[in-house]
Formats: structure tokens, sequence, C-alpha cells
């Protein structure tokens, strides 16, 4: 509870997470109740307790029955192979997977009916939300891989892996001496932090040897693998930081190998009482280090307008009222104060339902709003809110649209609306690209003036949805006068980037020109140019291996007073970027604007991070009269 992840991720352990975990504890309870006293029933009971609280359990039961038919394979290994086949089949193992199997069946099938009458039957097994997400989590959806993101490295994943590994395992006001000191430790794999984690993972290998239980101390150790590496795809189990939750057996086995070894060396009972000790001071040291960073009166705010909000929500409605959030929502209100009062009655939809509640973070001009007061969560009467969607459908397709494609396009003086009747789910999931080309540069943000023109990217379920088999998406325009607009179906292709329309692909040219024709203020894989408040990061030729890496960008101010709070402690800012957010590619060249804070700036270092060699590919540092070394 000293770990920089428990500390910084402690309002995500909770609720369906806080289940998961208490049914692999249950579970593993179970493990070792059988293995010490032979008995099975109560394994079943808590195995099937525990998959009615979450899948995690399916982890922790593949290692427990591999190496248990393993362990009782070279036991009978001398009898006949029929024989062998015969026992390992009556094997207690076997007959714990086949019981979780058929129990965890039934309930996704059960789930699966549940899902089927609830969309009307109209839909069939491969549409349904739940084979969706299964066929998400695991990868096999090829649509939703990034070509550019590193994550699909094998080697950058495991890496990443043994670097939560060590960040789970060590107390984190000992992090700034492995090298890591940013917020958020994941924006580089620090080389002393992915040692102590493999450290941790070796030292769990070789305790097997030092205990008289090894099925159960292997099962414990490697269960967080088995549950992590088939999710490899899924950025929010393999590529964020939370997945170290689920090595939570690691650190156990470590520090227990740590008792063990105390034990058997000196008394068992001042060891105990020596190592409790030092997890106290290692917990205060922790806590204090996070507070002194300002991360808990930045929590506590945002907490207040949260509880606020929920409050509100609450007090207007009844416990019996399904609350209906579309998914960009959802996402958002993942949050303790709103869960809290909430949890048990939203309902994630994709679209607007008449009866109930509906939360959005947006707020509309529309008597269905009911909570006019909050902040960051909005409640609307579903009624209301879709009749609203009703006129405003009628509304903007009265017009004339000004593009018809799969969706089409209407513009009115303050927003672009997209619209597609009929709509299924697949159109759900559509993301475009939008291109707006002021009259007068000068009004566009600053990092977007030489381009000549802004652009945006968004998803169909961040700005829509869907009623009536009708999707409606909303997105507002800029207040500066716009010449041309220019807006498709997003798209990238691995071998080119992105797809361009002539104009937008021209002022990229036009941009790159203008860039190269200046003095670098830094010269190393990147070219890097400054121009005002902006940097430039330029490549020519450029591959999807130049840009798969994570970009740094730590500025240091002339006065650290005016750095955000958090950020005051290490006397710079941090703006680290992937170059897909902030650049494009374009005729093997590649070109990445970002724009620089409004205080004035001493120092600039920049570079990128290399998760491949646990260093940095490259690195440049401009001082402020813009000369670098």
């Amino acid at each position: 509870f000293s770990s920089y992840y428990c500390l910084f991720y402690g309002d995500m352990v909770q609720d369906e997470t806080g289940l998961d975990l208490f049914g692999v504890m249950l579970t593993f309870h179970g493990m070792v109740i059988f293995v010490q006293t032979g008995r099975f029933r109560q394994l079943l009971v808590k195995t099937c307790i525990a998959l009615l609280l979450g899948w995690h359990v399916y982890a922790l039961l593949l290692c427990f029955i591999a190496l248990g038919l393993a362990r009782e394979g070279l036991r009978v290994r001398s009898a006949p192979f029929k024989r062998q086949c015969a026992l390992l089949i009556r094997s207690r193992c076997v007959l714990l997977g086949i019981v979780a199997l058929l129990f965890g069946s039934s309930l996704l099938t059960f789930n699966f009916f549940n899902e089927y009458a609830a969309e009307g039957g109209e839909k069939s097994l491969t549409e349904l939300p739940s084979f969706q997400a299964m066929i998400y989590r695991t990868g096999m959806d090829t649509s939703v891989r990034d070509p550019l993101h590193p994550r699909l490295d094998w080697g950058v994943f495991l890496l990443g892996q043994f670097f939560r590994i060590g960040g789970m395992s060590t107390p984190y006001f000992i992090l700034p001496y492995l090298g890591v000191v940013r917020p958020s430790p994941s924006y580089a794999y620090a080389p002393l932090s992915v040692v102590a984690g493999m450290g941790v993972f070796v030292a769990c290998l070789f305790g097997v040897y030092f205990t008289r239980h090894r099925l159960l101390w292997a099962t414990l150790a490697l269960f967080g693998f088995c549950w992590t590496l088939p999710m490899r795809y899924h950025a929010n189990t393999s590529g964020h930081d939370f997945v170290s939750v689920f090595y939570i057996g690691l650190p156990l086995c470590f520090f227990s190998l740590v008792l063990l070894c105390l034990s058997r060396r000196f008394n068992p009972y001042p060891s105990i009482v020596g190592v409790a000790g030092a997890a106290l001071i290692a917990f205060v040291l922790s806590n204090f280090q996070m507070s002194h960073l300002g991360y808990d009166a930045d929590a506590t705010q945002r907490h207040k307008v949260e509880l606020s909000d929920a409050t509100a929500i609450r007090r207007l409605t009844a416990d019996g009222d399904p609350i209906f959030v579309p998914l960009f929502t959802y996402l958002k209100i993942e949050k303790p104060a709103i869960k809290y009062y909430l949890n048990r009655r939203i309902i994630h939809s994709h679209s607007l339902a008449a009866d109930g509640f509906t939360l959005m973070d947006d707020r509309l001009d529309t008597d269905a709003l009911l909570t006019p007061q909050n902040e960051r969560i909005f409640l609307y009467d579903s009624k209301g809110l879709l009749q609203w969607y009703r006129q405003a459908y009628q509304q903007v397709v009265s017009g004339e649209p000004v593009a018809r494609s799969t969706f089409d396009v209407y513009r009115d003086e303050t927003a672009l609306y997209y619209v597609k009747t009929p709509c299924s789910n697949a159109d759900l999931t559509t993301r475009f690209s939008v291109y707006l080309f002021p009259t007068d540069a000068a009004e566009l943000p600053i990092h977007r003036r030489l381009f000549g023109h802004d652009s945006d990217i968004f998803n169909f379920q961040d700005r829509g949805l869907r009623f009536d088999e009708k999707c409606l998406a909303r997105l507002a325009l800029p207040q500066y006068d716009i010449a041309r607009i220019e807006t498709r179906p997003f798209s990238r292709d691995s071998s080119d980037g992105y797809a361009y329309a002539t104009d937008v692909l021209q002022g990229y040219r036009q941009a790159y020109q203008r860039v190269v024709s200046g003095e670098p203020v830094a010269r190393a894989t990147f070219d890097v140019y400054r121009d005002e408040r902006v940097l430039y990061y330029v490549k020519t030729p450029c591959s999807d291996a130049d840009v798969r890496d994570k970009f740094f960008l730590h500025l240091f101010p002339a006065d650290a007073s005016e750095l955000p709070v958090p950020r005051r402690p290490h006397r710079y800012d941090n703006y680290d970027f992937h170059f897909f957010w902030q650049g494009q590619r374009f005729d093997s060249k590649c070109l990445a604007s970002i724009a620089l804070p409004q205080y004035d700036i001493v120092r600039i270092k920049t570079g990128q991070y290399s998760t491949l060699s646990l260093g940095r590919t490259w690195e440049a540092e401009i001082s402020l009269d813009a000369s670098s070394k």
C-alpha cells in the first residue's frame, strides 16, 4: 500500500476491480485450504462465488490447474501412457477446470440472453456488447490496432510489465532514486525500475525452492502474467499503469520471501515486527511525498465538485429510476463520488432512451436539463432530451446538406451536424477528421497558423447519440470566420500515414518548406525549430519506427512559481506527447508542432524515450537564446 500505483490509483481500486481482486484472493484462499487439508468442495464453492464477481479468477485457475497437472504428471510418469492419461483425467485439477468453465459459460450465456432481450431480439450474437468486448479485449478485432503504437511490440510490452512490477513492489518515496520523478512514471520505462521489476520477478520464481507449498507460491506469482498476456492489444489492460493491480501476487510473494529468509536466519517474531515497522515507515513517507506534490489538494477539489454534482443528481432521482449514460460520458464518470451514489442504476447505452434519466457531460440549452447548477455531469429528463434531439434532427435535415456521404453533413452558424438514417452499431464506431480553413490564418491557434488550417479528429460516440434508428453528432465550430471546411471518415494507412485531401496535403508541404527554411535550434534524429511560442519537430525521410516512441518535452521557467502546483517541486513543466496527436506524416516526411505556454522559459529539454533500450533514443537541450547543445 506504499506503492505508487496504490497511492496514485487508489480511487480506481473499487467497485468491479475491487470485487475482481476479492474474488481472486477468495479463490486463492480456497486453494490454500485444499492443498493443506484436502477440502475440495470449499474450493469449488469459492471459485463459483469469485466468477460471479469477475473473470480475473480464470488467470489464477489457469496457473493452478496447469501447474497442478504438471506436478501430478511427474508423479505418475513411470506408469504406462494410458494409465497416466486416466489418472490425469480423474484429477481434481481437471474437475476444478470443468466446473469453472461450465459455471462461467452459464453466466456468459445468461448475460447474452439478457442483452439479446434488451436489444429487442434484433441483433445477432456477434453484435451483442459482451461478444464485441471479448473480441476487442483479446485483440481479435484487428481494426482497433494502431500500427504506430509501441505497445504492440512484444519487447515494449514486456518491459512495460516489468516496469509496473517494479513500481508495484517499491514504496513510492524510493521512486525518485530509480529515475522516476514525474507524476506518471509510465511516460518512460526508467531502467532501474525495470531492473527492480525483473529482480522481483526472478526472486519470486526462485522463492519456489524456499517453501513447502510450491504449487501455491508459483500460482500466486504467475497469475498476473496469465491475465495480462492475452490482453496485449487492449490498452486499458496492458498499456495502462493500473494493470499493476493484477500483479498483486508478486509483491505478496516477494515480501513473503523476505520474511522467510529473515525468519530462517533470525528469530521469526522480531523479524516480523521489524518488517512491519519498516512497512509503516515506508507507508508514512510515501503518503507524505504524494501529498507534498499537491495531488491530494487537486484530487480533493475535484472530488468536491463531483460530490456536489452527484448529490444534486441523487436528490432529483428516485432509487428505482434508470439512468442512461452515453459511452464518452460513462468513461468520464468513473469517479468515486458519482459511482458511489449512482452506480447501481447506471445503464451504459449508445442510444437515447425515452424513459428515466440521462447523464451527459455536455450542457445543452433545453428545459430537459434538471441540474443547471452542476459543473461536470448534467442530468436530463430522458423524454425531454429525446424530444430536443428529435427537434434538432428535424431542424437540421430541413436544410440542404453541405456534403453527402456515409454520414450527411449539415452546417449552421455555430456547428456541424453529422446525420445518418438508418443507423447501425457499426456506424457508432466511425471516426471523423475535420479541417477548418479560416478567412484569416492569424485567427488560428498559434501552433496551427503555419499550416493554414485547424484540425480535429473525433469519434461519433464522443459527440453524438442514436435515437429512433437515427444518428446525430454535433461539432461546435470556433468563433473565427471559416472560408472552407473539409471533413471525412478518418483513416490511417501505415504505408503513407493519414489520408488527406489535396489542399490539406499542400498545406503541410508549404508548412514544411517554411519551417526548414530557417535554422534549427537543435539537430538530432528530429531537427527542432522554434518560432515564437511554437516548437516544430522535423525529420526526412521518416518511417513508422521514427514516430513509434513517445516524445518528451521539459520546460524550465524563469520563475518556478508560474508552474502548476504539482510540477513546482520538480522545477520544470512536462509536455510529453505522442506524434500521432501533435504531428502528421506525408511524402516520407514527419512534421509535428506543439504550442509553448505563456510563461518565460529559460531552458528546454526535449527528445524521445526509447522503451526498447531503456533510455532515450535522442535528446536536445535548448537555451532561451535559441542556442543548442
